[in-house]
């Protein structure tokens, strides 16, 4: 936390270092209150889920909150600029273990990134909602369940941004990757519209069921939160085992 104090302090002190802060601050004012709106929409979901406690009223909000949190999480801090993200070749330099080093950096890139927290207030919500739904003691796993999985996002944006920076330092290479993804996106959505058969269905299905791995902190978080709405916290357990697992691994 000292650590990125100090650079943030020293960017400040330079040049456009005043319209930044104040750039920052009004993002935090339009943040927060449309944290708190769909907050409120996320809790009123996990409500009904805790209330249900199996079935579609738990799997569609549950899967929803995870993976659309996953999701735009990703895609908004991979659009930002490469000097937000953390610089593990810089940090290195400091007499410090690299794995503390990450530990930190990942932490206070969430504390201090508005949009990180925009993702935490949504969490916030959806654990309300459960709380308010069901009152108990599976609240605690659930709990534990929220913070790994803000964690294990936090991790995996941060190994995503420097595997990117390092394989995307070309032009040329940057758009040959983008425009294979935008081709792969036009042929998914060719094949899912063409898919009229059910043999067709089934096969985008397990596809799609493979897919949702490579998204292992929602995947991960959407299979230990099921049992736990159900009221199985055994069940749960190894699943967030698995996620502590691969956010220590990603760390």
């Amino acid at each position: 936390m000292e650590l990125r104090l100090r650079l943030g302090l020293r960017r400040l002190r330079g040049r456009g270092g005043v319209p930044e802060l104040v750039a920052r601050v009004l993002t935090y004012a339009v943040l927060l209150p449309a944290g708190l709106l769909f907050a409120g929409l996320l809790a009123s979901g996990t409500y009904h889920a805790a209330r249900a406690g199996r079935g579609l009223r738990v799997d569609v909000p549950v899967g929803a909150m995870f993976f659309g949190i996953w999701q735009a999480w990703t895609a908004v801090a991979m659009s930002l600029q490469e000097r937000e993200g953390v610089d593990l070749e810089r940090f290195l330099l400091y007499p410090l273990p690299a794995r503390r080093l990450f530990t930190y950096g990942v932490i206070s890139s969430v504390i201090g990134d508005p949009f990180a927290l925009f993702w935490c207030v949504l969490l916030g919500g959806g654990f309300a909602g459960a709380a308010a739904g069901r009152f108990g003691p599976w609240l605690v796993p659930l709990a534990a369940l929220f913070l790994l999985f803000a964690a294990a996002t936090a991790s995996f944006v941060v190994v995503i941004q420097e595997a990117t920076g390092r394989l995307l330092r070309g032009k040329r290479t940057r758009e040959v990757v983008i425009a294979v993804l935008y081709v792969g996106l036009a042929a998914g959505g060719v094949a899912l519209a063409g898919g009229r058969r059910s043999l067709d269905l089934h096969r985008l299905q397990a596809v799609g069921a493979w897919l949702q791995w490579l998204a292992w902190p929602a995947a991960l978080a959407t299979r230990a939160a099921r049992p736990l709405f159900s009221g199985s916290v055994a069940a749960a357990l190894p699943w967030l085992a698995g996620l502590l697992a691969a956010t220590a691994t990603a760390g």
